[in-house]
């Protein structure tokens, strides 16, 4: 196969791949908004520690909600209402409906979702700090009510909160947390379906690691060419080989996983 056509071949691949990966990357922008943690304590220390460090407890007023988890706000926002609702609808993948939260000023302020794994309510630990009462919509209570919570959940409304939210959080709680997974989903389902495509990314970022192998090892300048063929050929070379590594790099960059 010429240069020009493995030019052309990786040119058509980057610019499907390029579709796929931005879609890949959307949906990561759209549903990773969470942070999942290991309790490194006892419940009752744990809880302790979130009294300390200013949590309030979030309590909805729903009679049909039953969880095995408790919910925690920090108190700078325990006034604004509308803001634990957006955090709650967020949680489970609604988008709030009147649209004017603007959490652009709030990267610098703990204003995140905690959800503790405690069992039944007969087995947590009796919170002695400050709780607030919610009222969600239904639609939003059974939607928490199927949320999986391993140990614990931090969930933010934007993805670009996420990483100051999670050091301020960390920072707070010291060694009674150990981080699990820094950006994923409140959602099983949606967690699975995100490793599945990144999976599918990692083996396309491998074949074309394969594919760059093959055009090395089996690259070969004739000895009976004369010069300027010879640097016209080195130059497409060049120029096929920098597109396969770019494309290499670009599906790497969705992963994590450089090429």
């Amino acid at each position: 196969m010429s240069c020009r056509r493995f030019q052309n071949l990786f040119r058509e691949a980057r610019e499907r791949a390029s579709k796929a990966l931005g879609f890949a990357k959307l949906l990561r922008k759209d549903l990773e908004i969470a942070a999942d943690f290991n309790i490194a304590v006892s419940m009752a220390e744990l809880l302790q520690k979130l009294k300390e460090s200013g949590h309030v407890n979030v309590v909805p007023q729903i009679s049909m909600m039953r969880t095995e988890y408790l919910m925690f706000i920090p108190s700078t926002i325990a006034d604004q209402r509308h803001h634990i609702i957006q955090l709650l609808n967020v949680t489970c993948g609604r988008e709030d409906v009147s649209g004017n939260t603007d959490f652009s000023n709030r990267d610098n302020l703990p204003a995140y979702l905690l959800m503790v794994r405690c069992g039944s309510r007969a087995e947590c630990p009796q919170w002695e700090g400050p709780h607030i009462d919610v009222e969600p919509t239904a639609e939003t209570a059974i939607a928490l009510s199927h949320i999986r919570v391993e140990s614990l959940l931090l969930v933010v409304i934007h993805s670009s909160q996420l990483a100051s939210q999670r050091k301020e959080f960390e920072t707070m709680m010291g060694g009674a947390v150990e981080l699990v997974n820094e950006q994923t989903s409140c959602h099983q389902m949606i967690v699975e379906s995100l490793h599945d495509l990144k999976e599918s990314a990692i083996t396309l970022r491998d074949k074309v690691s394969t594919v760059i192998g093959n055009m090395e090892k089996n690259w070969n300048c004739d000895a009976e060419m004369q010069d300027h063929e010879k640097k016209h050929i080195l130059k497409l070379y060049r120029e096929t080989m920098l597109r396969a590594y770019e494309f290499g790099f670009e599906v790497g960059s969705c992963t994590g996983k450089p090429c």
